[in-house]
């Protein structure tokens, strides 16, 4: 009789597919809407700066979600936009190649996001784009032919919305049927032969290509576009726009400390109001002889080792020997020591860092401000030969 156990066979492997876009796409909260989980969004360029994965259920079958860092092109040039381009070559060390792509593409910013489409497009691999942000695009009053995008793109286009949930089931579905292969793939969606030659030609086809497909599928504002056109044309000047952006910082840091003035008198206040009762408090413990104290010490640490063991603790262990050495520092510290410990070191120490936390809340509070309206991406436009000068392009 053999005595060699049967090795238990391993799990399946889902099928992987990729969830690529341009970032501030709502390519992570989409993430979250598909698979349930919880990753990290924020309004910051490369926020993704790992692969998350998450399964994903769909009617039939399960697979596996790869929330990729957000990048503009396959042309990588940051860590972020490296680890994608990898990934979706299938050269990304321990990732599996993909099955399947899921492009995000910005409703309120479909041009920009169509270069980036232009090279998932050509990877040759199954591919369904979804739409996010279209609640922001109504609201913005973009109207899009979804069925001409579909017959530009060759591939399927389901408008989504990940913040209110709108058309996810249906975006399950096209998944769902892509995987299973029902869905056709075509590529080169560019096909400027004459633009194989250089580089530069290649981004100007696709530019071009971008710019078409926007023009046929895409209606906008009248007044939308010539008030934005006419705002960038002077934020993006060379002198106006930094004139500009020196008077937009002034204003932000001036509004700062203006507005943080208050709260941090009050916190001000507040910490030296502690600090006068811990100093009392202490003088009136000063009172109270040493053997007291001792013994106050060895009734704390004995109640305290009997809730441990009540509660059953598992790190009851690595915690006695913390209260030890605290507790005796407290009962065998010169009250002195002990008083400028607490009020100046504790005490004093904290409030001097909180003290400031008014200021970087309003600080957080404009960039997002101003990353939302738009002008950052304005101004780092302005400020790039400025920093090109001190060798930091980019």
């Amino acid at each position: 009789m053999s005595l060699l156990r049967p090795q238990p066979a391993s799990p399946p492997k889902l099928p992987q597919l990729a969830l690529i876009g341009n970032p501030n796409s709502g390519k992570t909260a989409l993430f979250n809407a598909l698979t349930g989980l919880r990753a990290k969004t924020a309004n910051y360029p490369g926020i993704t700066v790992d692969v998350r994965k998450g399964a994903m259920q769909l009617l039939s079958l399960r697979v596996e979600l790869i929330d990729l860092p957000g990048l503009y092109s396959l042309d990588s040039l940051t860590p972020e936009e490296k680890v994608a381009e990898a990934a979706l070559r299938g050269t990304l060390a321990g990732q599996p190649e993909l099955d399947a792509i899921v492009l995000v593409l910005d409703a309120t910013n479909i041009e920009r996001n169509l270069f980036l489409a232009s090279e998932v497009l050509e990877l040759n691999l199954p591919i369904v784009v979804a739409l996010n942000l279209m609640d922001a695009a109504d609201e913005a009053g973009i109207s899009i032919d979804v069925a001409r995008l579909e017959e530009a793109l060759k591939c399927q286009i389901v408008p989504v919305s990940a913040r209110t949930g709108k058309g996810m089931d249906e975006l399950r579905r096209a998944i769902e049927r892509l995987v299973d292969g029902h869905a056709s793939v075509k590529t080169e969606p560019v096909g400027c032969d004459v633009a194989r030659g250089c580089v530069g030609c290649q981004f100007a086809a696709r530019y071009d290509w971008a710019e078409q497909i926007a023009n046929i599928a895409i209606q906008t504002p009248e007044t939308h576009g010539r008030k934005t056109t006419k705002i960038d044309q002077y934020l993006t000047q060379p002198a106006i726009g930094i004139i500009g952006f020196l008077l937009v910082m002034l204003s932000v840091f001036y509004l700062i400390f203006s507005l943080a003035g208050i709260p941090m008198a009050l916190i001000e206040e507040g910490f030296a109001w502690i600090s006068a009762a811990s100093d009392a408090l202490i003088q009136r413990v000063s009172r109270v002889p040493i053997a007291w104290r001792i013994g106050a010490f060895v009734i704390f640490f004995a109640a305290f080792s009997y809730a441990l063991r009540s509660m059953q603790f598992k790190w009851e262990r690595a915690r006695i020997p913390i209260v030890i050495v605290g507790s005796g520092l407290v009962a065998l510290l010169p009250l002195e020591d002990f008083r400028s410990l607490m009020v100046d070191g504790v005490i004093g120490g904290v409030g001097g860092v909180i003290v400031f936390l008014p200021q970087i809340c309003i600080l957080f509070f404009f960039i997002s401000l101003l990353e939302d309206s738009g002008y950052l991406a304005r101004a780092a436009f302005v400020m790039e030969r400025v920093m090109r000068v001190v060798g930091l392009p980019g």
